[in-house]
């Protein structure tokens, strides 16, 4: 479950200080992404998007009680496809809110996730692999890098995904992006070097 954090155009110059400090380390990146490939309607990979929602206890109780109500209220209307069909929209409802509520005390982060549940939907586009993370061996699901324009799914290659990258508070900025504009001019990204700014938020020492 890939997460991202929306970005704000007053944020070019600097990224967000609170991820910079939660996730960057000491040589962190923001890579700015267009976010087209992420709002598109398709079934080309067998994934969603979703933004969280950041909701205390009695936030959730009052929207799970507000979905409820909706549901009797309109219970003819969900029923027509059948009770199989219902049944299916309910539980992905369900899922969604599992997997994308979290503490109000984490807003700043703006977050979105890619979900991705192959043992309820799989993609043959879908790359499985097993990686050592921090010392841990795990399962990952690579997602393409690949457009799919005959299934809707279009704005995921470089270098249209690529709108900018920041490089965070580092001990060695201008070398860091020097290494990342050769990388892009590598996958063949136009105008590399306009693409990546240093922030310039001082580096604690």
């Amino acid at each position: 479950m890939p997460c991202l954090s929306e970005h704000d155009n007053k944020e070019d110059d600097l990224g967000r200080l609170s991820m910079w400090r939660a996730y960057a380390g000491p040589s962190g990146v923001a890579v700015v992404v267009n976010p087209k490939v992420f709002l598109s309607v398709s079934e080309a990979l067998s994934a969603f998007t979703s933004p969280v929602a950041y909701l205390s206890e009695e936030d959730f109780d009052t929207e799970f009680s507000r979905v409820v109500d909706n549901i009797v209220m309109t219970r003819d209307f969900l029923m027509k496809e059948g009770k199989k069909e219902f049944f299916a929209y309910l539980f992905q409802a369900f899922r969604s809110a599992v997997l994308c509520t979290k503490h109000p005390g984490f807003a700043e982060e703006k977050e979105w996730r890619i979900i991705y549940a192959p043992q309820y939907s799989k993609s043959e586009l879908i790359e499985r692999s097993v990686e050592l993370i921090r010392g841990t061996p795990q399962i990952v699901y690579s997602i393409p890098f690949k457009d799919y324009p005959d299934k809707d799914f279009e704005g995921a290659e470089l270098p249209k995904l690529i709108n900018r990258i920041i490089i965070g508070p580092t001990q060695f900025p201008e070398e860091l992006r020097a290494a990342t504009v050769a990388l892009l001019e590598e996958a063949g990204v136009p105008d590399a070097v306009s693409k990546v700014v240093i922030s310039s938020i001082p580096l604690r020492q």
